[in-house]
Order: C-alpha cells, then sequence, then structure tokens
C-alpha cells in the first residue's frame, strides 16, 4: 500500500484502505494471513515507480521518516487486531544508498509505534540490497519480539546466462539465509530468476 491510502495526499487517489479492509477479509474467510507492506512512503525510499515516485530518493528526510512512523502508527492501530493480520512490513524495498543507521533508527521508531497497538503482531524489516548482514542483531530478544526480515532476491539484473551461475547464486542466498536465522525468521518476499 501507499502512504496515500492512509493519509490524503496529491496526487494520490486516496481511500485504499477500504479495499484493503475488504482484502484482509476474503483472505480471513479462506483461511489465509495478511502481511500489509508499506509499499511507498513519503518522498520515495528507491526513486521506483513502485514506491509511488519514479525519479529522485527523498524519504530521508527527517519530516519524510516522521510521517512514515505515524503512517504506520495509522496502519496499526486499524488492523493490528483484525483477525487474518500477520503483520506489517515497515517499508517496502529501501534504496541500497540510504544509510543504514538512519533505516536502524527508523525501524526501531517504527517497531515502538507499531507496538502502541499490538503486543503481538509480526514486524517486518526488508532489505533488497544485499549482503543482508547490517540487520543482524539490530533487533535483539526480548527487547524486540516478532521481529522478521524479508528479503527478495532476483537475478534479473545480473547477466547471467547458464544454469550454473543461477545455481551457484541460489547456493550463495542459501548460505547468506542461513547465516540470517540466528537472528530474525526470515521470509522471501519476492524472489524471481527471471
Amino acid at each position: 500500500m501507499g502512504y496515500w491510502d492512509m493519509i490524503e495526499t496529491a496526487p494520490y487517489v486516496f481511500g485504499g484502505a477500504e479495499y484493503i479492509d475488504k482484502a484482509i477479509g476474503w483472505a480471513y474467510k479462506y483461511g489465509m494471513s495478511v502481511m500489509i507492506d508499506l509499499h511507498g512512503a513519503p518522498g520515495s525510499q528507491n526513486g521506483n515507480d513502485h514506491s509511488g515516485h519514479s525519479g529522485e530518493i527523498n524519504w530521508d528526510t527527517p519530516e519524510n521518516i516522521a510521517e512514515t512512523v505515524t503512517v504506520l502508527g495509522m496502519m496499526a492501530e486499524r488492523w493490528a487486531n483484525v483477525p487474518g493480520v500477520w503483520g506489517f512490513e515497515l517499508m517496502n524495498e529501501p534504496h541500497w544508498s540510504l544509510s543504514h543507521e538512519v533505516l536502524t533508527d527508523f525501524y526501531r521508531n517504527a517497531y515502538v509505534e507499531i507496538r502502541k497497538y499490538s503486543a503481538d503482531t509480526n514486524i517486518v524489516m526488508n532489505s533488497l540490497y544485499g549482503p543482508h548482514d547490517w540487520t543482524a542483531g539490530i533487533f535483539p530478544e526480548p527487547q524486540y519480539r516478532n521481529v522478521v526480515l524479508d528479503i527478495h532476491l532476483y537475478t534479473v539484473w545480473s547477466g547471467y546466462t547458464t544454469e550454473q551461475q543461477y545455481y551457484d547464486e541460489a547456493n550463495r542466498w542459501a548460505t547468506e539465509i542461513r547465516s540470517l536465522v540466528p537472528y530474525y525468521p526470515i521470509i522471501v518476499g519476492e524472489m524471481s530468476l527471471a
């Protein structure tokens, strides 16, 4: 979802939250759980079209970070205790150029905000651009609970042309995932060998 689904913001179409309500209800009816993913953050966290803005990355201003935390709180207030909601992904695919220190502070502030509404919902941080080891241990238990790492695995931009290259990459992914499992449960929210 985009932040504009919670805060009316031009030029985006407002009102998506009602459709998310419906999607959660349909999923629950059929025994599925939903992770609500903030795909578009204020200022764009990655400059890609799927963040709501193609071009410059302006998410990492104090104002945009604070608004993102506010939006996550609004999402948690609305959905954290709704049957079928498994958790919240704090922000989809933050760009590799964003400071890990800034992201860590944001993740921790967002964690605190969501915990105002639920002590148990899963809180998911996302890492697209590997290596992902910078995330190891930034949310130690028992201080932080139910934190999950979502990694997205793609080879579409790799230039691979042989079966062996794909096989080697899959093995590298497996090694990296095994190295992170002691810190967090891992989900692969997006993956493609395309």
